[in-house]
């Protein structure tokens, strides 16, 4: 029972975390670089480490050494970025890269040791390798493009929260409709966000993100 209870608070948390960094996760960056950095600690942990196969497995699995470590780990976060936003942006951006490579670990994973036959032991260094160079792409989008990379980082890392969170079947057709329409939710207000705060003459005609998104690509259309 205790660990059902533990299991459904950390799926309500990474709901709740999730949310705030796909709709929110370009504004507080030290908030967001610290549920980042706790996020991704915990999936590097609990693949890497724990042998789950998401963050939230380190509840149940009862590894609460490593869910301390990457609790340590987001408060870290938290601190960096209220010291350096700029710094905390470009890590964001490293992290963020790390993880969505990490997607790839496991196809990476089973052609290292099953087709091309390296021993097993190789494959954690594999997803050390994977993590390092998405996180190098990462740092050179938010360098390329600052607020548009932090926007679709903190994104594509929202709705994989949610995702993990709500535990969707990625077998099921309606599981692709509800991670686009959440992407796509989270792109218009984030940008909407950003629109109000740099572009203000779009900005005047709705107080609403979402709204003056939307505005702002009908201008387009209409010149």
């Amino acid at each position: 029972m205790l660990g059902f209870l533990m299991g459904l608070l950390a799926s309500f948390v990474g709901l709740v975390l999730g949310c705030y960094v796909l709709f929110l996760g370009r504004r507080a960056l030290s908030v967001t670089l610290g549920i980042m950095a706790l996020a991704v600690a915990a999936n590097v942990l609990s693949e890497l480490v724990a042998g789950g196969d998401r963050g939230s497995d380190l509840v149940g699995l009862q590894s609460w050494s490593l869910i301390i470590v990457a609790l340590a780990i987001g408060a870290i976060g938290v601190a960096l970025g209220r010291y350096n936003e700029d710094l905390a942006a470009k890590v964001i951006g490293f992290i963020a890269g790390g993880d969505i490579a990490l997607w790839l670990f496991k196809v990476f994973a089973y052609l290292a040791t099953q087709v091309a036959e390296l021993p097993q032991d190789a494959a954690p260094w594999l997803g050390v390798a994977l993590f390092i160079i998405g996180g190098v792409l990462g740092v050179l989008l938010i360098r390329w493009n600052r607020e548009e990379a932090l926007i679709l980082l903190s994104v594509i890392v929202g709705v994989e929260l949610i995702n993990d969170s709500v535990g969707l079947d990625p077998t099921r057709g309606f599981t692709a409709i509800i991670i686009l329409g959440l992407a796509l939710a989270g792109i218009l207000v984030q940008y909407g966000i950003y629109l109000r705060e740099h572009m203000p003459e779009v900005v005047g005609a709705s107080p609403d993100p979402v709204a003056t998104g939307l505005a702002y690509f009908q201008e387009l259309d209409l010149d």
